[in-house]
């Protein structure tokens, strides 16, 4: 609200509370106390001098975040952020962008190294703590879609349990994992287990089952990803496949969505020996996978990201397996 910090439209939530992130840490929440019934019902600007230097101040209720997050300016200046990142994000607003990309790029330029190892931790530190926030809030996150590399250097350092969080960074983004070239995956297999290799030369047994154990969690929230993680995929031809999906699913295809993908890709594509109001859906990994493995670079329009997206996501068998037979058909 201009005349202060009043959520609007009105909260009503008996479990509502103030809580806020420092620029400089944001993957550290605090919680500022509850907001009560009163305020709730009689909205006025809350009176909160949450700390040094600039805050993201916003309602939550568990993991549900009831407000969009505002800045507060604390009365004291900023203190020195822990990190590289909580120094970057302390940048100027009009630059933090610019100076976040060039941040990444410099990690990504030797993703080997103690200082870009520990920016990639960072990041994904951030991406587990969001609980509910959406990845759009924080500039950095904007940058999975620009950096193909980014995405599998953070999965790939992440524990087990944090895979699924970073993972769910997609479904707001424009972007989806299917399409990171298998290329930026092995480079970040092979930077990561050479750093676990390097730390524990004495078990490297141990090291082995780290790394398959990641892969193994990945794959069990993604399975969509197996072909670029150097899984074998599936050795029916695509028609095939496309057929018994159609047998299995076809009454819960939607087939009134006109079909992004043609004519713009359609020497990439089948020509299916069916009816094209299934296309759309039948296109979806196809186009996947070879943007995966490199075949075309053109950017995609967010209404053919936003089918994909929505194929994956509404007919996962099918869409897991066709996406693997074209990665294979080479």
């Amino acid at each position: 609200d201009p005349a202060g910090l009043t959520p609007r439209p009105a909260v009503l939530d008996p479990l509502a509370r103030i809580v806020g992130r420092p620029f400089a840490d944001a993957a550290r929440e605090t919680d500022f106390g509850p907001y009560g019934e009163r305020e709730q019902l009689n909205p006025r600007p809350i009176d909160l001098n949450p700390g040094p230097g600039a805050w993201l101040i916003y309602l939550r209720a568990n993991d549900r975040v009831l407000s969009r997050p505002r800045v507060v300016n604390g009365s004291e200046a900023p203190r020195m952020a822990p990190t590289a990142l909580g120094r970057a994000m302390l940048s100027d607003p009009s630059e933090r962008s610019a100076v976040l990309a060039a941040l990444v790029d410099r990690a990504l330029a030797d993703p080997g190294h103690e200082d870009s190892r520990e920016i990639i931790r960072s990041i994904a530190k951030l991406a587990v703590s969001l609980n509910g926030l959406p990845p759009s809030t924080f500039d950095v996150f904007r940058l999975l879609e620009t950096f193909p590399l980014l995405g599998p250097m953070i999965l790939y350092g992440a524990a087990a349990n944090e895979i699924e969080p970073i993972l769910r960074l997609a479904d707001n983004l424009k972007m989806a994992w299917c399409l990171v070239p298998q290329s930026y995956w092995k480079e970040a297999w092979e930077v990561w287990g050479e750093h676990f290799s390097a730390t524990f030369p004495d078990n490297l047994g141990d090291v082995a089952k780290l790394m398959t154990g990641k892969r193994a969690a990945l794959l069990h929230h993604e399975p969509s990803l197996a072909p670029l993680l150097g899984m074998s995929g599936s050795s029916e031809p695509i028609t095939v496949i496309a057929n018994s999906f159609l047998n299995r699913s076809g009454d819960r295809i939607r087939t009134e969505i006109s079909n992004p993908f043609r004519p713009r890709f359609e020497a990439l594509l089948p020509n299916w020996p069916f009816g094209r109001q299934f296309w759309r859906a039948a296109d979806a990994p196809i186009l996947a996978a070879r943007i995966a493995r490199g075949e075309m670079t053109e950017p995609l329009g967010d209404d053919e990201l936003t089918a994909i997206k929505d194929i994956a996501r509404a007919h996962p068998r099918y869409f897991t397996a066709a996406f693997a037979a074209q990665f294979g058909a080479w």
